[in-house]
């Protein structure tokens, strides 16, 4: 991070977030905290059941083409069932696989680890 000298506190260029801004004692105190906070919450975003949901969605969007495939091209099963489970396939099971976070206890939603005693 390069620094240059204004009238009204220092310019900043972060190479990180890739722009120019003035920034004071007092703000770069705050965004070093800020990143501080998002370091430590980084991690393993997905968990087992998030990729079994994933499985199950890519099950869904496969038996989805599948039935897409089949003659006649007018049929219940191309023109129905096939859009039916594409749609549920790719913008319900799969956002809901990426997204799905299960219960957490008390003490991971604040933060902090619980040791036994």
């Amino acid at each position: 991070m390069r620094y240059w000298p204004a009238a009204r506190g220092l310019f900043c260029l972060d190479n990180e977030d890739i722009f120019l801004y003035i920034c004071t004692p007092m703000m770069r105190k705050d965004r070093d905290k800020k990143r501080a906070g998002q370091q430590k919450r980084q991690g393993i975003a997905l968990t087992k059941t998030n990729y079994v949901l994933g499985a199950i969605a890519l099950v869904v969007i496969v038996i989805g083409y599948v039935c897409l495939a089949q003659p006649p091209a007018n049929g219940f099963l191309t023109l129905t069932v096939a859009p039916i489970l594409l749609v549920v396939g790719y913008c319900v099971m799969m956002p809901l696989a990426i997204l799905w976070r299960g219960k957490r206890t008390a003490a991971e939603q604040s933060g902090t680890t619980s040791s036994p005693s």
